[in-house]
Parts: C-alpha cells; structure tokens; sequence
C-alpha cells in the first residue's frame, strides 16, 4: 500500500474554480491498508487488531510520525477532534484515547455498547464527537453520551430502530443520522426526538450501494459505478437529480464542506463543487491511482491510500 500526497486541489475557501494542476508531491509506503482521518495538523492511520498511529503533517507534503497507541482489539471506526480520540473495538465499544501530547497517546477508558433490549454487545459503525458529547451508532441504536467525565459517560438519548437496521451516517448538520435497512434509509434527531423520515431508494434507478453524506434535503450516494444526487425533499418520492455512470468502481466518497471527493479504481480522485447540490461542478481530476479506497482532506492537500 501506498500514501499519496496530492496537490493543487480546490480547498474549501475557494472551490469556485475548476483546476487540472493536480499533481503528486510525495509518496510513502505503508503495510496493512490503513483507513486514514485528518484532524487539525495531524493524520491518524487506523488499523484493524493494530490501533492507530499519528502523523504530523509537514509542508510540502511531508509527514512525520509522532506517536502510536497498540490497540490489539480495534476496528474501523475513528474520530478525532485534536485532544481525544476514539476508536471502535472489535467485538463492541469504543476506546477514548487522550491526544494532547501526539507524541504519548494515552487510553482513558472505554465504553461498551449494549444494546439494552436484548442484553447484546454490538460493534460501533458510528462515531462523533462534539462539545462533550459524544455520538455511537451500533446496531439499530443511536445513543447520544454526556462524555464531560470520560470515565463515567451518561446517557443523554437513545434511539432505537428496527432489528436489522444499521446506522450509517451522522451529518452534524441539523444532527441527523442515517440509518440503512436494504434500501430503506431512516433519517433521525440524534438528541432524541422522535422526529424520523423514512426515504424508501428501491424506486430510485439502479441500487445504492452506500450513502455518504446528506447537504439540505439531498443525499450523495454511489452504486457501483454511478455516482448519484438524490432529492429527498418529498421522503416518499425521491428521485435522482443528478448522476455519473462515468466510474468503474467507486470505493469512496468524502464530503469536505462544499466539495466532495470521489475515489474509483478506474478514474482515480475526482472532486465536485457540491455549493448548488442538484448540480455538481467538477473542481479536480487525478487519474494516476491504482485502486485508492481511502482518503483524508487538509486544506489544498489529499491524502490517499491506494
């Protein structure tokens, strides 16, 4: 596997312009396919029964390893926001790590998700974190934590869905989560009320494979090769606003602000203008990767793991 570090690419404050300039700065090699998240000035490479590992990113596209946390039982679900991390771990849970000092990442605890109706121990799909909240999707469960005392995480919300549904997606803005069950999304309140929407995509061409992100009453979704805008205004009549068959194999997309970043194992990188959802402008193209299936965004710099 290897990183690759583009450059020229349409940051968010001015993603007006479209640019064919994109072009590789550095490489590095690594083993075991990390999934990749970027958070401030530093990159987090996560490994499933590994842990993760901390870069520090150095300008021109350089990065430097600071520190690392041996987690024999992590998974694949990660988020940061620059002082704690926290990671899912293989069988249920999730792991809260202390990241001030990057060099000497410390574990302060962790937390099992049990899903109460059942007694059963389920793994986390979902994690967000934001002023001393913190937000796990496992199962069918949506669970909303007081974390201001990290070794004794409170309750606040509970959501809970059909058995069979599994949560997705969290969209800090407006607070919603995305829970999938075939080709039926659930769209829910995460601070517990119970506002839902439930979008049925069968009737939508072709079959959605994943759901990435929502914008205003839009979803951005792929099928295999398609990469699709779907208008959810009416929940019951969705329809297609705008799609892209042009795509071999879509492994990726990574909503950053207005711009979204689509990895194909046949196109490469491709990024949209996604201000105006129901028309996506191309911004960036990058064609020289092999099969990327993971990506991290800082400013005019991407990092992808192909």
């Amino acid at each position: 596997m290897v990183i690759m570090i583009l450059a020229g690419l349409p940051g968010a404050a001015h993603a007006d312009y479209y640019t064919s300039n994109v072009e590789l700065v550095s490489k590095m090699t690594v083993t075991g396919g990390p999934r990749i998240y970027a958070a401030g000035k530093y990159l987090y490479f996560v490994r499933v029964k590994e842990g993760i590992e901390i870069f520090e990113k150095k300008k021109p596209g350089k990065l430097e390893k600071t520190g690392e946390l041996k987690i024999p039982d992590a998974s694949n679900a990660f988020f940061s926001d620059g002082t704690t991390a926290f990671i899912s771990l293989a069988e249920c849970g999730v792991q809260m790590i202390n990241i001030e000092n990057p060099a000497s990442p410390v574990k302060l605890s962790e937390y099992n998700t049990v899903d109460k109706r059942w007694n059963d121990k389920v793994k986390v799909n979902l994690i967000y974190a934001l002023e001393k909240r913190l937000y796990l999707g496992f199962g069918s469960v949506f669970r909303v934590l007081n974390i201001s005392d990290m070794l004794n995480p409170a309750v606040i919300s509970e959501i809970n869905l059909d058995e069979g549904t599994e949560f997705e997606r969290f969209q800090i803005e407006g607070c919603t989560a995305i829970a999938r069950k075939y080709n039926e999304l659930t769209l829910v309140a995460a601070l517990g009320s119970n506002d839902k929407r439930v979008i049925d995509l069968a009737s939508v061409k072709n079959a959605v494979t994943d759901v990435y992100g929502m914008k205003d009453s839009f979803l951005f979704a792929a099928t295999e090769n398609e990469f699709v805008v779907i208008d959810i205004w009416n929940p019951e009549k969705p329809r297609v606003v705008y799609s892209n068959p042009n795509y071999k194999s879509i492994s990726a997309l990574l909503i950053e602000d207005n711009l979204i970043y689509i990895l194909d194992a046949g196109a490469g990188l491709a990024v949209y203008d996604i201000a105006n959802p129901s028309v996506p402008k191309q911004t960036a193209r990058y064609g020289r990767l092999a099969w990327p299936f993971s990506a991290a965004v800082s400013g005019d710099y991407v990092y992808v793991v192909d």
